[in-house]
Order: C-alpha cells, then structure tokens, then sequence
C-alpha cells in the first residue's frame, strides 16, 4: 500500500479506530509511553505520557473534527498550557491540512503560546507508519479488512499443483504410468 492510499484510509477513520492510529504512533514509532485519557476534565489533552513515573509535560490532542481545525488546535494547546502547564503540543487530526497550513500553525502556536508545537495530518502519519513498517500493525490495530503483506504465501490451487507436479515426477509414478 502507499502514502496516498493509506492517507484516504486514515483520513476516513472514526474517532475510535483514529485513538487506536494515533496510540500507535506515539507508542510504536516515536516510543511515548501513551495512555489514552479522552473524556471530562482531561485537561485538554486526549492522551498522558510517562516517563520514570512521572508525567511528561505535553499535550496531545486526536481529533476528527472535519471544520475549524486550525482553531481547534490553538484552542487545544492554550487549554492545555493554561491546565496542565505544558511544554510541547502534539496536534494529530484526520482533517488534510497542507504542509503549509501545518507549519503555519505550529509556528502561530510555538510563538504565541510559548510551546513547542508538532502538527499530524493524515498524510504524515501515513507517512510515518510506511516508513517504520508499522502497516500490518496498523491494519491489524484499526481492524481494517484490507489484504497485509505476509510474504511468499501460497494459495491452495498453487500448493495442490506443486504436489501434483512433483508426485508426477517421482519413480513410482512413472512405473505405474509406464505399465498402463
């Protein structure tokens, strides 16, 4: 699968299975111990991460809101500066945002709100799970029913006739064909 086609697929993710997409990210590529804390009072932020113990000061916000993103996300990481007193803000959304738009908004809320700031539109993060080779675990994650990549595995058509085709050449065979 490329870039383009899982960017469709993770474009179109429910909010369930984009939690599952994004936790992998974090967890599995970039090696945050992430927790999923969506709901009431989280702080404005949807996932926690740990380190030694104790929490790490960033926030993390999943959405797949479809309208108003770019203010969704400053709204989000000023939330979160305000609450949980953050120094870093992870911005991941199934919204298509252009590489531009990206990076003028976390440079507007790098600068404004004095944090570092990373924003994830579909497209890097298909990005990302290609590069580290993490599609089969995606696939398997967000319980897509696409065809995974499982190496030289061979049908039972094609295994039916290579068993046929080295029976055919073994000397019983071709005694027993030879008397008829």
């Amino acid at each position: 699968m490329d870039v383009e086609t899982l960017t469709n697929h993770i474009s179109n993710l429910g909010k369930q299975y984009f939690d599952k997409a994004c936790k992998l990210v974090l967890a599995e590529i970039f090696n945050f111990n992430a927790i999923n804390i969506d709901g009431a009072y989280d702080g404005g932020t949807d996932v926690v991460t740990i380190n030694a113990g104790e929490r790490e000061k960033a926030g993390y916000q999943i959405t797949t809101q479809k309208t108003d993103i770019k203010n969704k996300a400053y709204n989000d990481a000023k939330k979160s500066l305000e609450k949980l007193s953050i120094e870093k803000f992870y911005f991941l959304t199934t919204y298509n945002l252009s590489e531009i738009d990206q990076r003028l908004l976390e440079n507007r809320i790098s600068q404004e709100l004095g944090v570092t700031a990373n924003c994830f539109s579909p497209r890097i993060i298909a990005g990302l799970i290609i590069n580290e080779g993490k599609l089969n675990r995606f696939l398997e994650v967000v319980d897509y029913p696409l065809p995974r990549g499982h190496g030289n595995i061979v049908d039972l058509k094609e295994k039916a006739l290579h068993s046929y085709s080295i029976f055919v050449d073994t000397p019983i065979f071709r005694t027993v064909s030879l008397q008829n």
